[in-house]
């Protein structure tokens, strides 16, 4: 008799759970602060960020989501190196990242709270501004780009509205690093966001 009560128990917290996750497609956008870390935190300062992706449902609660981040660093060179003689501070460094995620949803019965845990791996570029000195003493820019792959772990937690336009609202945190190169070191920081997801 308990088993077969604990087993109904089951049951219906597994169905109830499964009823939050109505819709097959989600798109999510969000905005934040990003925060190089180790050698990086030394030539990057925290800078807005901004991310938006394409979310996925899988069975079982897990998911597959395209993510995209196109952000803008605040940049300090510290070195010199063999592309320019000179030292370009104050200014900014672009950052792309274009992943794709794997996670799971763990949703809380009748609660309309959520967490979500993933990974992912991704296309990553960064862009290195360079001061360069051409003929008759001009001046100008250039960019060197920085081109790898990178990994990615981050938690998400979600709260689940009534309201149509704002169906889910959430806060994310992520770790991400790469083995591409600046200023001497790898290429990692965290992501810290906040945005919303509906069904499309």
């Amino acid at each position: 008799m308990k088993t077969r009560f604990l087993l109904l128990a089951i049951g219906i917290f597994c169905y109830r759970s499964g009823l939050a996750q109505k819709e097959k497609f989600y798109f999510t956008t969000s905005v934040g602060v990003i925060k190089g870390l180790s050698n990086f935190a030394t030539v990057t300062k925290p800078s807005i960020g901004f991310n938006s992706a394409i979310e996925m449902n899988l069975k079982r609660h897990f998911y597959l989501q395209g993510t995209l981040d196109f952000n803008s660093l605040k940049y300090n060179q510290k070195q010199v190196d063999a592309t320019s003689e000179y030292i370009f501070q104050d200014t900014n460094s672009s950052l792309l990242l274009i992943g794709m995620n794997v996670g799971k949803n763990i949703t809380f019965s009748d609660s309309p709270f959520f967490t979500s845990f993933y990974i992912g791996t991704g296309f990553l570029n960064n862009s290195e501004p360079r001061v360069v000195r051409q003929i008759n003493h001009i001046v100008s820019q250039k960019n060197i780009s920085h081109k790898s792959i990178f990994g990615r772990g981050g938690l998400r937690m979600g709260y689940q509205t009534k309201s149509k336009i704002l169906q889910t609202l959430y806060i994310d945190t992520s770790y991400w690093t790469s083995p591409a190169q600046v200023q001497g070191g790898n290429i990692q920081g965290i992501s810290f966001f906040i945005g919303t997801r509906y069904g499309i």
